[in-house]
């Protein structure tokens, strides 16, 4: 009696733990931050080295480098979130896809095919580089930026906007 006491409690264990495994891997969030985030800001960046703040009202403002050293792989755009940002940014970096309107003439910029993206990073940090893919060194690729910006706590979007850069 004891013995099957035992298996039965061993089973009903076994079953918890799996349960509890299960669950825990149900809620469970991918980590969305960039492995290569870095406290602090980029020194010895100026804006003769093409590195510019951006921003869009009520969203955020960020620095990066528009005209980055690119070595036909990573292209070192030096993405920051300035400390007073109250979310979390990421670039994706993207082809100029151009769209004519046939009735008016007029052009459309719109984001292509994504070329790579950073993962998200915190205010106060910066990543330098980035992978980008379908980009050959010195073939002066015009990108489209698009940077995106969520609430660390609620993964909520505070909004996104697009910065056009040479790579």
């Amino acid at each position: 009696m004891k013995r099957e006491l035992l298996i039965g409690l061993g089973v009903v264990l076994a079953l918890l733990a799996a349960v509890a495994v299960f669950v825990a891997a149900l809620l469970a969030e991918p980590d969305i931050i960039d492995a290569n985030e870095t406290v602090g800001a980029p020194s010895g960046l100026s804006e003769k080295d093409g590195y510019v703040s951006y921003g869009a009202e009520g969203v955020c403002n960020v620095s990066l480098c528009c005209e980055p050293a690119f070595d036909g792989k990573k292209a070192d755009i030096f993405l920051t979130n300035p400390e007073e940002n109250e979310v979390l940014i990421k670039a994706s970096f993207y082809t100029v896809k151009t769209v004519v309107s046939s009735e008016t003439g007029k052009v459309t910029y719109l984001p292509g095919e994504l070329l790579g993206e950073t993962g998200f990073i915190h205010p106060g940090t910066y990543v330098k580089s980035v992978s980008l893919g379908n980009i050959s060194s010195g073939s002066e690729t015009v990108v489209m930026v698009k940077i995106s910006t969520i609430f660390e706590d609620t993964r909520r979007s505070n909004g996104l906007f697009y910065i056009y850069m040479t790579v």
